[in-house]
């Protein structure tokens, strides 16, 4: 637990914290924040669709 509080810039010792997590087909993302956060739907022409096949 000690590498996670390390790794958390001291964040986990603040009072609200909020925790979010972003799940898609192939990951989980666990972000941990004193601000809120903002989502939103984005539109067809904000995404960008990148090709992982080509390096």
């Amino acid at each position: 637990m000690d590498s996670v509080i390390e790794g958390s810039y001291d964040i986990l010792e603040r009072k609200n914290i909020e925790h979010f997590v972003i799940y898609n087909l192939e990951n989980a993302i666990e972000v941990l924040s004193d601000e809120p956060a903002t989502f939103r739907w984005l539109s067809k022409e904000e995404v960008t669709i990148c090709d992982g096949s080509k390096t």
